[in-house]
């Protein structure tokens, strides 16, 4: 983020990935021109693609920020390793990051604000680049949601979450247009959220329905706008985009008992990342390796025996039958949800899909007094047949919903940010969690541990401030 001027390798392989037009076979890496690059609208795609491709890595959303959001909760845990026990996963699950020290902070800081700064390049050019209007909203929308996405979870992770302070507490840099000069104004976590909105609605009005879940699309952002309006606590705006999103999608697009399936692109998809046909592979470091033992994994990371029972409460429920046997114990806690696809380390990572949507619209409206109880019985009627339509209101639903939250949504980036958007303590089960100390086994809402700090290589080069509370 220091100095724009790195981007333009970025370019040259977001252009590489994505082009069949081999243009810049006369020019060197460091003469790439900009009139070439944004020619026609083809070869401005090719600079979306690229963000596509970065943000799916192991630094962001092909592994890091889920399982830091998993390690850091409750039904999860690291397993001790032989070798290397400052491991990023390792230092997450203890609670133990410094600024220095801090895990996987600067890998997502650094693969996050690379992408932001492409599509800052992408949009300060997109409505010059000639070619069809409609592929130019759409390149231009894509790019805004993308935009959005990532200063979303940037300000989640790296700033205290709304209910600490009603966002006033420090935000994240935001980077919404090309300059040479480095940014290290923070503002505050609610200037992040209304730039993130700000961004999503003007992609909203530039982009089709959901078709083709692989790329963001109006369907999916209306999506994130209701998981946005959930994180502000804006109760009200978060129940009337998850209820376009299922007016769109129709409850029959939930999976049921019968048809549960973990493939890609199955009638729940929103939006989901790719990982599979993009030669994207992540080996070992994807989120199906760190999980399982599968095709030679490394299963650095185990579940609970108390989120297996959990998970496992009805025997007709499809998600508890994802625990397999593990290298450690003889409780199958291995858990598979994310499929090893043809010994690559590949599975496709999903963003959003629809039945997050359902459980935002029951939190939704359970915490403005409406009937989030048949929201969420629209989906757990599709997991179990034992599951019967829920009698309680207000917060006591509102922690049944989170127990749902729980089941579904595993290892797809909400963990700990599930825990500490509600100003609820992380509090782990003392026998699931062994090899920790005992005072990381229950952890304060409000702990400045939660978020990664900023790391030490960005306050040194930048003269940026670091985040209060501890670091």
């Amino acid at each position: 983020m220091k100095n724009i001027k790195t981007i333009v390798y970025l370019l040259v392989m977001s252009i590489l990935l994505s082009s069949c037009d081999n243009v810049l076979e006369k020019f060197p890496d460091d003469q790439i021109n900009e009139t070439i690059v944004f020619s026609n609208v083809k070869k401005a795609n090719g600079v979306l693609i690229g963000v596509y491709n970065e943000i799916a890595g192991t630094s962001y959303l092909g592994a890091g920020l889920y399982l830091r959001a998993a390690m850091k909760g409750t039904d999860f845990r690291a397993i001790k390793p032989s070798l290397n026990e400052r491991n990023p996963l390792r230092i997450e699950y203890e609670y133990s990051e410094t600024a220095i020290l801090n895990g996987n902070a600067f890998n997502m800081w650094s693969s996050c604000y690379k992408a932001l700064n492409n599509l800052n390049i992408l949009l300060a050019k997109i409505d010059e680049v000639p070619g069809d209007d409609g592929e130019r909203n759409r390149i231009k929308g894509e790019a805004l949601a993308l935009r959005a996405m990532i200063h979303f979870d940037l300000v989640r992770t790296f700033s205290y979450p709304w209910i600490i302070g009603n966002g006033a507490s420090q935000g994240v840099p935001l980077v919404i247009e090309v300059t040479g000069e480095a940014i290290i104004e923070r503002g505050t976590v609610a200037d992040v959220y209304a730039q993130v909105i700000t961004d999503y609605k003007a992609a909203e009005a530039l982009l089709n329905p959901v078709e083709n879940s692989r790329f963001i699309n109006k369907t999916a952002v209306q999506a994130l706008l209701a998981r946005t309006y959930l994180y502000q606590e804006d109760w009200a705006n978060s129940l009337i985009y998850a209820e376009k999103v299922i007016s769109t999608m129709g409850t029959g697009s939930l999976m049921n008992i019968s048809n549960f399936t973990r493939d890609p692109f199955n009638s729940e998809s929103l939006f989901e990342l790719d990982l599979i046909h993009i030669n994207n592979s992540v080996g070992s470091s994807a989120i199906s390796a760190q999980l399982t033992n599968d095709n030679g994994g490394q299963e650095d990371i185990l579940a609970t025996l108390s989120f297996k029972t959990l998970l496992t409460q009805f025997a007709d429920d499809p998600r508890g039958k994802f625990f397999q046997e593990d290298r450690e114990t003889t409780d199958e806690l291995s858990y598979a949800k994310y499929l090893d696809v043809a010994q690559e380390g590949s599975h496709n990572v999903v963003v959003i899909r629809l039945s997050e949507v359902f459980l935002i619209a029951a939190e939704a409206a359970a915490r403005s007094n409406g009937d989030g109880a048949s929201y969420l019985f629209e989906l757990t009627q599709r997991r179990s047949a034992s599951y019967t339509l829920s009698t309680l209101t207000g917060d006591a639903l509102v922690d049944e919903i989170a127990i749902e939250r729980r089941k579904e949504l595993a290892v797809e980036g909400h963990g700990v940010y599930d825990y500490i958007r509600r100003g609820k303590d992380i509090t782990r089960v003392a026998s699931d969690h062994e090899n920790i100390p005992l005072n990381k086994i229950t952890i304060k809402f409000d702990n400045y541990q939660t978020i990664y700090p900023i790391p030490i290589e960005e306050i040194n080069a930048s003269g940026m401030v670091q985040t209060q509370g501890g670091y």
